[in-house]
């Protein structure tokens, strides 16, 4: 496995970051068909006024219109002046762009106006995404009412062109209207063998993007008693939960009685996902219903198919159940039938998920995940397109459990035993004290920043919630966005027996990257710095 992040020979406490993430950005295609962002009053497809809506339907749900009312504010100001702006252009002169609102002319002097708006939200939307979910902490009531009043904006206001040249209609009633489905196409595993499966998790004792070469793989394979060793350490240096450890060491015991996944269904939104368990599900028996990028779309994505037939075929007594479109049926190699393009189907895709649960045996259990990640807007209409096939099954199969790739990236509710942690380790006379006082100082404290936040009172004066700020603002407002709507269909599930699981356990510890992790020098800073903190470990791609 290569070093995706690699120390300079002549420097070595610098880090060089990738070839492959040095080369300039090619130049979107434009879109004209599938899941669009919606229509601002300027007849604009904006993500900033989209990003912007979105909180503030959230916020009313959650029953805070004052502070929905002062997103609208920044809101009127922008769209005023853009009004203004834009009357007193000539006709060639440059005009919004689609995606951020930006523009290259100055000649009006209310053409600073947006861009100091739209400065004010890329930078600083972290603030009003914190208040939302310090909003949602207050009640049960608070949270399930931003769920939900969050997701039906998305679904009201995006749209979805079916074909090149057709008008564009609502996102919610092109999923009412479509009636299309694909066929389904297996790959069953070889017979299950007698005995219990060895449960193993790939462990390479600390390797770091900070080192040439992780160790050999035979070194770096942990079963049993080893598993639940490294459990308890971890659980003991403060650096998973103990429930986390909990999971660890109840998943070994379940394995070594013998029991395999068998009789578990895996729905994976993003099956060849980097840090999707496919291969994991799949190795331990169980039975996958991959959804990914069709195989005809070139040679990268049939050897995607390709690599998770070969797992299916290895799996023992699992399978793999993969979507097919009636056009593709005739290609050569399978491979190249397979797959299915979320953004431009996913009506149909959620009426083939539908169609393929009532096929299951009595009693067998479903869980449907989203593992799904493109760069900037894509992701978010990624999100959308993978929350309409997970309603539309949970739907008609309740009892369906939820899951999603956790990110350490967002505002998460934490325990206060770790809010304490916290605590202490921001205070002074610790280990590596001066150096993080001088940081501060240094960057007059917008570095380095305690992260004890206050915490949230809650309904009837019980148990106040805590609260770990962990939102990157370098990945930017579109990036919040997607993952709080992950957030918000885990919260409508939860509330929503008997579909309780807890399904939303990221059960690596530390840090997990993969080569897009290192797409920002921060966290490239973030990945290579962590193993010089005993309590930091990165998880290599």
């Amino acid at each position: 496995m290569e070093n995706p992040c690699r120390p300079s020979a002549l420097r070595p406490w610098v880090f060089v970051r990738p070839k492959e993430l040095n080369m300039a950005p090619s130049k979107k295609p434009e879109q004209k068909t599938g899941t669009f962002f919606p229509v601002d009053p300027k007849g604009e497809r904006s993500t900033t006024y989209t990003g912007k809506e979105a909180i503030a339907a959230a916020l009313r749900g959650a029953g805070e219109p004052s502070t929905a009312d002062s997103i609208a504010k920044v809101r009127e100001h922008f769209h005023a002046a853009q009004m203004h702006r834009v009357s007193h252009l000539s006709p060639h002169a440059h005009q919004l762009t689609p995606d951020d609102g930006s523009t290259k002319d100055h000649a009006s002097p209310a053409a600073s106006w947006p861009q100091v708006s739209n400065a004010k939200w890329r930078f600083g939307y972290n603030n009003h995404y914190m208040s939302l979910v310090r909003a949602s902490c207050g009640s049960p009531e608070a949270a399930l009412g931003s769920a939900k009043a969050g997701l039906a904006w998305m679904y009201d206001n995006f749209e979805h062109v079916d074909a090149e040249g057709s008008a564009p209609r609502k996102f919610k009633d092109m999923l009412a209207a479509e009636k299309g489905s694909y066929t389904t196409g297996v790959v069953k595993g070889a017979p299950k063998a007698k005995g219990s499966l060895p449960f193993v998790v790939p462990y390479d004792g600390g390797w770091s993007p900070s080192r040439a070469q992780p160790p050999p793989m035979p070194r770096s394979g942990k079963t049993g008693d080893a598993i639940k060793a490294l459990a308890g350490k971890w659980v003991g240096n403060g650096i998973i939960e103990p429930d986390a450890g909990v999971a660890l060491n109840w998943t070994v015991d379940y394995f070594d009685s013998g029991k395999n996944l068998n009789d578990c269904y895996f729905v994976l939104i993003g099956a060849g996902s980097a840090m999707g368990p496919c291969s994991k599900l799949l190795e331990m028996g169980g039975n996958v219903v991959a959804i990914d990028i069709p195989g005809k779309w070139g040679e990268r994505a049939a050897a995607t198919w390709t690599r998770l037939f070969g797992l299916a075929a290895a799996s023992p007594g699992g399978s793999l159940i993969y979507p097919i479109d009636p056009a593709n049926a005739a290609l050569d190699p399978a491979e190249r039938t397979a797959g299915a393009d979320l953004m431009a189907e996913p009506g149909k895709i959620a009426n083939w998920l539908v169609q393929w649960q009532s096929t299951l045996p009595k009693g067998a259990k479903v869980c449907v995940g989203n593992y799904t990640y493109l760069d900037g807007d894509l992701h978010v209409k990624l999100a959308l397109c993978a929350d309409a096939c997970i309603a539309a099954l949970q739907k008609a199969r309740p009892e369906t459990a939820v899951a999603f790739l956790c990110t350490p990236t967002d505002i998460h509710a934490c325990t206060r035993a770790s809010h304490s942690a916290a605590k202490v380790a921001a205070a002074f006379w610790h280990k590596g004290w001066a150096f993080e006082a001088f940081v501060k100082l240094a960057s007059l404290g917008k570095w380095l920043v305690p992260n004890a936040l206050k915490p949230v009172p809650t309904q009837g004066g019980s148990e106040p919630l805590f609260l770990v700020d962990g939102l990157s603002v370098a990945q930017g407002p579109n990036y919040a966005l997607a993952k709080r709507m992950q957030v918000r269909r885990f919260e409508h599930a939860f509330t929503h027996p008997p579909s309780r699981a807890p399904a939303p356990h990221l059960l690596t510890p530390g840090l997990g990257c993969t080569l897009a992790c290192f797409g920002h020098t921060s966290r490239i800073a973030g990945s290579t710095g962590a193993p010089w903190w005993p309590s930091r470990r990165v998880a290599g791609p």
